[in-house]
């Protein structure tokens, strides 16, 4: 007899989507929305969640620091410690809001081995992994992505490169072509700038490549639309073998 092996998604959230850009506000309804996302919805569809945030005030830290003559290492250090600042009150808020507080680990891991040791005992783990050179949440949540094996789900604020044609592979805008992207990222100056990331960084792409991850973006509009029972289709990133 064969055994199903354990379905593992992991659910970035970047911080333009918890704090919308010069709105100076964390959108909490949006939060809320998001956890009874995870919770009714994703729970039912996958053993385990892992719940990637981005360094809500990201920005202003690197361009503080940048300002200050911190080197781009240094400041991919601070954006993974945001990272892990808005993991922990996340993973607070998911405790107070959701149901079955007992599905959530009660620490946000630091590490990818702390990760695996939340994933074999809790079903949603809010994560806030420390990652060198991991130059945006977008290439965090892949990493994770692939050290857990796991599907890959992106929230963004609107669709990828403004839904710029040359990026999809079918006229429906549901299928984003990952070489294009790659291209496309090739071909801009300062790559390694840490917080770089025009709709998805590179690194992220270069994950999804290497580790063949099932990627999709979800639109945040979708989710705060979203209603228990209702499906919600997502853009899928095409990878080639």
């Amino acid at each position: 007899m064969t055994v199903d092996p354990v379905r593992t998604v992991v659910l970035k959230a970047g911080g333009n989507v918890l704090n919308p850009r010069d709105s100076g506000l964390i959108d909490g309804d949006f939060l809320r929305t998001l956890l009874r996302f995870v919770e009714v919805h994703l729970l039912q569809s996958y053993e385990r969640v892992v719940l990637v945030p981005g360094g809500i005030g990201c920005e202003l830290f690197l361009q503080w620091g940048r300002l200050e003559g911190c080197t781009e290492p240094e400041l991919d250090e601070i954006g993974c410690a945001l990272i892990n600042i808005s993991a922990s009150i996340i993973n607070r808020a998911a405790i107070s809001n959701l149901v079955d507080r007992s599905v959530i680990s009660p620490t946000v891991p630091k590490t990818l081995d702390a990760l695996s040791q939340a994933l074999d005992k809790y079903r949603l783990t809010v994560a806030g992994c420390a990652i060198a050179h991991a130059l945006t949440s977008d290439s965090l949540a892949a990493s994770i992505a692939e050290h857990t094996s796991a599907d890959l789900i992106f929230v963004k604020n609107s669709q990828p490169f403004n839904g710029e044609l040359s990026f999809y592979q079918d006229e429906t805008r549901s299928v984003l072509k990952l070489e294009r992207m790659m291209t496309y990222h090739s071909s801009m100056n300062e790559m390694e700038r840490a917080g770089h990331h025009p709709s998805l960084d590179h690194l992220s792409l270069r994950i999804i490549r290497r580790a063949h991850l099932f990627c999709r973006v979800l639109l945040k509009d979708a989710i705060v639309a979203w209603r228990p029972g209702k499906e919600i289709s997502g853009i899928t990133i095409h990878y080639d073998s």
